[in-house]
């Protein structure tokens, strides 16, 4: 069963749990928050690149849009989601919108619209090939749980 997990109580046990359980999937989202700046900006546990050695960890970077501290279309968390491209790969690297946050339900504060959350991605990294971009918003993660194309 692939676990999604996220927290910053939860983030130090990480590898302990990828190395005690190697066949069980893990999924680190929101680029394994810990916190927010004061700036408004992510905190992420600070091992979470090095994390990739672990073949059954991922990463889900949902919720970009809540954790930049610039406007649309957020060229800071493209540099982060480069990082993470870099570190897991296409295949280990799974789009998500958290819309529900992200648009302001809740409470928050809104920092994006749907569409903008798809095309911070489609649009605007430009580095990410086509095979690549096809992998990080739905096939990779697909293919992660064993879900038929």
């Amino acid at each position: 069963m692939p676990v999604a997990l996220c927290g910053p109580t939860l983030m130090p046990v990480v590898p302990e749990i990828a190395e005690r359980h190697p066949d069980l999937k893990l999924v680190v989202d929101h680029f394994g928050l810990i916190g927010y700046a004061d700036d408004g900006g992510l905190t992420h546990h600070p091992d979470v690149l090095t994390w990739a050695r672990y073949p059954n960890i991922a990463v889900r970077p949902a919720g970009a849009p809540d954790c930049a501290t610039d406007r649309y279309p957020f060229p800071g968390m493209g540099d982060l989601v480069h990082a993470f491209h870099d570190a897991y790969g296409p295949h280990r690297l799974f789009w998500a919108s958290d819309i529900t946050r992200v648009n302001g339900h809740g409470g928050t504060r809104r920092r994006a619209s749907w569409r903008e959350c798809v095309t911070m991605f489609t649009e605007h990294m430009p580095w990410l090939s086509a095979a690549d971009l096809e992998l990080v918003v739905g096939n990779a993660y697909r293919a992660w749980h064993g879900w038929p194309a």
